[in-house]
């Protein structure tokens, strides 16, 4: 996968000429990318069926030659398809490390995607949960960042993972207050206002991970 770590940081031309491709691509490919990760989102822990996304992305047949080198960005196998089970289970596995480089080449990719990850913050399942949660506590984070506002209902769910019922998704939280507080201080009066960090168990090693 050329937009993701470590491909991105040992082969950079090959990074920068994937989120060049990326960024100029047309209509179609914005359209297949977002169906394509919405499939994966929806089926559980992201395996995606073949069959179901060839017909979903039937009527993208004319267009696909242009994108089949925009399609390897993601998986780096030969271009043959993008719809191999190879690589829906790659894009699965790697699918938090995607979605984050996709958010800061082209946010409209995921655009239709990012609502969809409140579902990831409330799964039942602690390990997709936790992924999701370390995930969006980096984006929402993040200098200049404006996702807060542009996915409200996101960053709600993202509040209640202060006072999740695991210890560890609580830390994860816990762990980006000083990020929040350097890089986005408007979003800690909406952390405050959950009322979620007074009912915080954090211990030394939270607190070490924070100085």
């Amino acid at each position: 996968a050329r937009i993701i770590e470590p491909q991105k940081s040992n082969n950079k031309e090959a990074y920068n000429l994937a989120s060049n491709l990326i960024k100029k691509a047309n209509e179609n490919f914005e359209f297949l990318v977002q169906n394509h990760l919405s499939n994966i989102l929806l089926t559980s822990r992201g395996v995606l069926s073949i069959t179901s996304h060839v017909q979903s992305s039937s009527n993208l047949n004319a267009s696909m030659s242009s994108e089949d080198s925009l399609s390897s960005s993601f998986t780096d196998k030969p271009n043959t398809s993008v719809v191999t089970g190879t690589s829906n289970q790659f894009i699965s596995d790697k699918l938090c490390l995607i979605i984050y480089e996709l958010h800061n080449i082209r946010y409209a990719l995921l655009e239709l995607v990012l609502p969809q990850l409140e579902y990831k913050l409330k799964s039942n399942d602690l390990k997709e949960r936790r992924e999701y949660t370390k995930l969006l506590s980096k984006m929402f984070s993040e200098k200049d960042s404006t996702l807060a506002q542009k996915v409200p209902h996101l960053w709600e769910a993202y509040l209640e993972r202060f006072s999740d019922a695991n210890e560890d998704i609580r830390k994860i939280c816990i762990q980006h207050i000083c990020d929040f507080l350097i890089q986005q201080s408007a979003s800690i009066k909406s952390i405050s206002a959950t009322q979620s960090l007074s009912s915080i168990s954090v211990d030394t090693t939270t607190l070490h991970s924070m100085g």
